[in-house]
């Protein structure tokens, strides 16, 4: 089956997985199907990218497929990569390796496998772990098989245990993806997209059988996206689509500007969003209280779809206290009658994040801060802020998450502030309180796609993404890019900026990042002059926002 050569060569949501190596070497291995229908691997930190190369030991085997990876890696020599294919005669195999680079013989599971297969390791509180796989069946219905030691699964060759599917069964491959829940613990999901009504449905494990069961030990199938899920990478052949998986990240807007709002509220709306992230400003230097947006613009963006809701407090320079001021004394507008935690405990339905510490390394004069002193606030805002909010604090909110933000520039191919460094980044991740304390990490994701630059030679800034690739590389802990913007203007009567941006650069960024990845928030709609407006989506003078290739659109709704 033929594909454009951009898509043979990225893994997709399942085929991407952090490994520790023996030497300690700490890196994002990508597995994905070459022209030629072989599997291939290539590893990268943010720093360095490999060339592709074969899977020793196992070179020959074939796949029509998306591959997928998962395994545990708690250090040097101890952990695993398990990469599961479905072969031409659509059987199930399994490989693994403890080392990266030498792979042992396939292991053959069965089944008919009738779409791209996607895994995930899932750590349990007492610091086991069981790998899963999921694949959907010839009757397009969810199987699943599990592991403890990523290559013998249970029940074994042929047998898989049921878990149902989406009504009318599952119209495309499912992906599993790890998330945390409000007690800092693993969650394992499945999502698939439903034939019946061409919404995007879940099911989590929840049992105590911890996947025993098979779809006992699962919570259902529920409504996840309310309308038709994006399937399949730009210009795939049609035959493809039900192969290939759906986008599963929440995807919408950075709303730096709550200008024009009908204007952005029109391009919004069209494309089928699941996030919108807003901005709580401080006046500079006064230290006043001044978000640039209230409840009419928070109720319009649920209104139009939105299920994530990102807000993002003041720059790093301020701390718990300051936190506090704006997201839980501070009186949002027109009616001035609650604050922004009045509004997320009045909304149970939406999943808010708060994102903090947003770009420390370009916090402007005077408010210039030291790196030590960024990591310093993010531990005064978990120590002090974060547990009035989680069970146990006097105001729980279960559907509240936190954000810490990585710094915007790091690496060997840009000039960060002093301290804003790779070593900085190392600081920030390595640091258990906030590793286990945030619920995901925020990065800023700009010029091209990940896991597939070069550098310092690839397009747009040419520095950012070490950041998001660092971070892919260094932990597990779910990332949202928190700002994805593409620098180009390109005059809308020769080629309009919405096309060439959503269907040559965002579309298939989607597809080529991996499901650490929860969110994606394009920066931006704003239609005004300046400097962000090189940075916006939307063009077209009527406010109105073409259809992706004439039906599919950005979001997932």
């Amino acid at each position: 089956m033929t594909r454009s050569n951009d898509d043979q060569y990225h893994p997709g949501a399942s085929g991407s997985v952090r490994f520790v190596e023996p030497d300690g070497g700490q890196w994002r291995y990508n597995f994905a199907r070459q022209p030629d229908d072989s599997i291939k691997y290539r590893k990268m930190d943010g720093i360095t990218y490999t060339d592709w190369a074969d899977l020793n030991g196992v070179a020959g085997e074939r796949t029509h497929d998306f591959p997928a990876a998962a395994g545990p890696s708690f250090g040097p020599n101890n952990g695993f990569i398990s990469v599961f294919v479905a072969g031409p005669d659509n059987r199930l195999r399994v490989t693994r390796t403890f080392n990266g680079s030498d792979y042992v013989q396939y292991n053959d599971l069965g089944g008919v496998v009738n779409a791209a297969p996607t895994a995930a390791c899932l750590i349990f509180p007492d610091s086991s772990y069981r790998v899963f796989v999921f694949v959907r069946g010839s009757d397009n219905q969810i199987y699943m098989q599990y592991s403890s030691d990523g290559y013998n699964f249970t029940p074994g060759v042929d047998n898989y245990l049921g878990l149902g599917s989406p009504p009318g069964g599952a119209a495309a491959a499912p992906v599993a993806i790890i998330t945390k829940n409000a007690f800092g613990e693993y969650i394992l999901s499945v999502l698939a997209k439903a034939i019946n009504d061409g919404k995007l449905y879940i099911t989590q494990l929840t049992g105590s059988g911890r996947g025993t069961n098979g779809v006992a030990d699962f919570n259902g199938w529920n409504v996840r996206n309310s309308s038709v899920a994006l399937v399949g990478p730009p210009n795939e052949p049609n035959g493809q689509l039900a192969r290939d998986y759906p986008v599963v990240m929440d995807v919408g807007v950075d709303f730096i500007t709550t200008n024009a709002w009908a204007y952005q509220m029109t391009a919004f709306s069209n494309m089928r969003p699941q996030l919108a992230k807003f901005q709580m400003f401080y006046d500079w230097p006064s230290g006043n209280p001044n978000p640039v947006f209230d409840t009419t613009h928070l109720d319009d963006v649920i209104n139009r779809g939105a299920n994530v809701v990102i807000i993002r407090t003041a720059e790093s320079r301020y701390g718990a206290d300051d936190t506090d001021w704006q997201l839980n004394r501070t009186p949002l507008r027109p009616s001035g009658n609650q604050s922004v935690m009045d509004y997320i405990q009045n909304h149970p339905n939406i999943a808010f994040w708060i994102q903090v510490g947003n770009e420390p390394d370009r916090v402007k004069s005077p408010f210039n801060i030291s790196a030590a002193t960024a990591r310093d606030r993010f531990l005064d805002t978990l120590r002090v802020e974060i547990p009035k909010f989680r069970p146990g604090g006097y105001r729980q909110l279960s559907n509240l998450r936190w954000l810490a933000s990585m710094p915007t520039y790091v690496g060997n191919y840009s000039d960060p502030p002093a301290g804003f460094d790779l070593s900085y980044l190392a600081t920030i991740i390595n640091n258990s309180e906030i590793r286990q304390g945030y619920d995901a990490f925020g990065v800023t994701h700009y010029g091209g796609d990940t896991l597939f630059q070069q550098y310092p030679n690839h397009p747009g800034d040419g520095t950012a993404n070490v950041v998001l690739d660092h971070v892919l590389s260094k932990t597990n802990t779910p990332v949202f890019i928190t700002e994805a913007g593409v620098n180009r203007d390109v005059p809308s009567a020769q080629y309009p900026n919405w096309q060439i941006k959503i269907n040559n650069q965002y579309i298939p960024d989607f597809y080529r990042i991996p499901g650490q990845v929860r969110g994606y928030a394009i920066y931006t709609l704003t239609p005004d002059a300046g400097t962000n407006r090189r940075y916006a989506v939307d063009v077209n003078t009527d406010g109105t926002m073409p259809n992706y290739d004439g039906s599919a659109r950005v979001g997932t709704r």
